[in-house]
């Protein structure tokens, strides 16, 4: 059963979105199609997400790092050094001794702060100086839940090559076991997705927890926001499920330098003598870029220090990002597909269907953004346009190729009734064809050839036989014709009538010039396909055959010509005249291919070519030097040529003893034939009757 054009398009609309759902959806071929797109999807909507309004930022959050300039503690003078055992820990290299956060911890609460979170591990004892070991540990007693120091869920892999999580704690000299059961304890770490890219925050989690995991017997330890939140806004519920997080600005809550605190005069003047710290959450963690502690998220890397403080300053303002129901994708990626089917089908203009296509994906990308602006919510934003895209495409391309496959046919038909140029510009530009159907001005170059003798021929053989040579002849000539870009005018009987220029937009000289050469190339390689056709008749015990060629260019009529009842696309005038005299002219002349001079002039820097007469055409008041093709410039000129040519001077000027001398050498030379003989016959009766005028005319009685 043969399907409608609209019922294919959209069968194939609904097949781009099977494909696209199995990509989304299904990892039975390979999962990492599935990856790829939903990796894709998610780039679009973090693309959205750093082009969307930052959430604001929270003052009551503030970060200090540990950066070179900490480090290296290069804003500090002595006498500062000299007064702080705290910058002077900091001058014994990294890792510092424990005193530093130990009294950074009571500066900063000292000073109001609501909780300070130490975005470290300390797994182990102090090789640099374990005596200070005990003064975090105390620290930690004296402020309780107020200093948070780091934990980090890991995984390691047993002998047995078992993938093992695992939960490291701080030393147990710092804070004592259970740890999991401290106040002082929370975790540091972010889970991302599939690509890297740091996109949801975990606040509770436990060993043994997979994600959508509802519980686990191990227990349960707070992330760093989590302990900030209980202790700065503890009115405010902790989020039990993971959250996808909208983000501030990528350059939000730059990290201060940690030693500064340490150093009186910028005490006083950068924090406002620790006013700065009152009540706010202080998050100390590494900011030197060799500490390597960054985080791919939709904003680009943020150090891990600032992350933590972006997602406690979303969490504090309910900065969500809410994703839309599993159901949505697939129903956009089938709805648009079949919208991009019946735009296929309805529009027919290709050009303005893909900027449709091309628009209305543009559009869903501009709608998500400002979906995700005003409601914080994600709607799939790749996967749909995708659908929407290739369903166009394949529709598009379905229709392009049925077009191609009707054109194909349609050529077919036209073909038997049209040469290819006319079937061509039929198919290309029908309106083009009717206006120069109404008839127009052309210069063209027409091709006549005829059968010599054909006539008398046929009233000696069967019909059968006849009809059998002259179709054999037609479609070998028909072939090299349409094989130099020619077109077939008409048949008359056993003449052709093939012509160049009809149809083509151009009308250069090079075009010009390219038409002549077609037609001349194309009797040459008549010539040359009758001596073989010749070869095959004779084997078949069937008479050979000769033909004569005019080949003339000029300007035409070209039109549509006839009656009401059957019209022809077809050339009139003086040039189609002059081409079937010049054909006829053979007969007279004794060769086979006969050019006038405009095909000449063009063309004889690549042929050899004879002259063969200055002829005054039956009809025509103009003379026309004809001329004979012998070969392409490729062969060497037969010999006695140039003994002729320059006796057909001397003939032409008057000089008929001169030229009768000529045309014996040229005879003598080899070139001893018809047209030779001809003229040394001509010679003799100008040289026993001499003209009372001559012009080197001849008049031509017959076609």
């Amino acid at each position: 059963m043969k399907l409608s054009r609209s019922t294919s398009i959209f069968l194939l609309a609904l097949a781009a979105a099977a494909v696209v759902l199995a990509l989304r959806y299904s990892d039975w071929i390979h999962p990492a199609p599935r990856e790829l797109i939903q990796n894709a999807e998610s780039g679009i909507q973090d693309l959205i997400h750093s082009y969307a309004p930052p959430v604001p930022v929270v003052d009551d959050i503030v970060v200090l790092g540990i950066d070179d300039a900490s480090l290296e503690t290069r804003s500090a003078f002595d006498e500062d050094v000299a007064a702080s055992p705290a910058l002077q820990a900091m001058q014994q290299g990294f890792p510092w001794s424990r005193r530093v956060y130990a009294e950074a911890a009571d500066k900063l609460l000292g000073a109001g702060a609501s909780c300070v979170i130490l975005d470290v591990i300390l797994p182990g004892p102090s090789t640099a100086a374990p005596d200070d070991d005990a003064l975090l540990a105390a620290a930690v007693q004296r402020h309780g839940g107020r200093l948070i120091l780091g934990a980090a869920f890991s995984e390691t892999i047993n002998a047995a090559g078992d993938v093992i999580p695992t939960l490291q704690f701080p030393w147990s000299g710092i804070l004592p076991e259970p740890q999991s059961e401290s106040p002082s304890i929370a975790y540091v770490n972010y889970w991302p997705d599939a690509d890297g890219v740091v996109r949801r925050a975990r606040y509770i989690w436990s060993l043994g927890l997979e994600a959508g995991q509802p519980e686990s017997d191990q227990p349960l330890i707070p992330s760093l926001v989590t302990s900030a939140l209980r202790q700065h806004a503890p009115e405010r519920p902790v989020p039990v499920e993971e959250q996808a997080i909208r983000f501030s600005y990528s350059g939000a809550y730059p990290p201060y330098s940690l030693h500064e605190i340490f150093v009186p005069d910028l005490w006083n003047a950068n924090f406002n003598k620790g006013e700065l710290f009152r009540d706010k959450v202080i998050l100390i963690g590494p900011a030197a870029p060799h500490m390597q502690d960054y985080h791919a998220t939709p904003l680009g890397r943020l150090l891990g220090v600032q992350l933590h403080a972006q997602v406690l300053g979303s969490t504090l303002q309910n900065a969500f990002i809410k994703q839309a129901p599993a159901w949505l994708t697939p129903v956009l990626i089938i709805t648009l597909a079949l919208a991009a089917g019946a735009l296929v089908t309805f529009l027919r203009r290709p050009f303005t269907v893909v900027l449709i296509l091309l628009g209305l994906a543009v559009a869903g990308g501009l709608v998500a953004a400002f979906i995700f602006e005003t409601f914080s919510l994600h709607i799939p934003a790749f996967t749909p346009p995708l659908a929407f895209l290739l369903s166009g495409l394949i529709g598009l391309g379905f229709d392009f190729r049925l077009e191609r496959k009707q054109k194909q046919a349609l050529r077919g038909t036209l073909s038997r009734y049209f040469s290819p140029d006319v079937a061509d510009e039929l198919i290309r530009d029908p309106e083009r064809f009717h206006r120069m159907a109404r008839g127009t001005h052309r210069t063209i170059t027409v091709l006549f050839s005829d059968l010599r003798g054909f006539t008398t021929l046929s009233e000696q053989l069967p019909p059968a036989d006849i009809v059998k040579q002259l179709n054999q002849y037609f479609e070998r000539m028909v072939e090299v014709v349409f094989g130099h870009q020619g077109s077939i005018d008409k048949f008359v009987g056993d003449a052709i009538m093939a012509v160049w220029g009809r149809m083509g937009a151009s009308q250069t000289p090079e075009a010009l010039r390219e038409d002549a050469m077609n037609s001349l190339l194309t009797a040459l390689r008549m010539r040359t396909a009758l001596c073989e056709l010749n070869h095959q008749w004779s084997a078949d015990g069937l008479p050979p055959l000769a033909l004569g060629i005019g080949i003339h260019q000029g300007e035409a009529i070209v039109g549509n010509i006839g009656s009401t009842a059957q019209m022809q696309f077809t050339a009139i005038g003086d040039t189609v005249n002059t081409s079937a005299r010049l054909e006829g002219a053979t007969k007279q002349y004794g060769v086979d291919v006969l050019i006038s001079e405009t095909v000449h002039e063009q063309l004889k820097e690549h042929f050899v070519t004879r002259s063969a007469d200055l002829v005054q055409v039956k009809g025509k008041t103009i003379p026309v030097a004809l001329f004979t093709v012998l070969t392409d410039r490729s062969e060497a000129a037969p010999a006695g040529l140039e003994e002729y040519e320059s006796g057909i001077a001397h003939y032409r000027s008057g000089d008929f003893l001169a030229a009768q001398v000529c045309f014996r050498n040229a005879a003598q030379s080899g070139l001893n034939d018809y047209l030779t003989a001809e003229y040394l016959k001509r010679c003799a009766r100008l040289i026993e009757s001499p003209p009372e005028s001559w012009d080197g005319v001849y008049t031509l009685t017959s076609k």
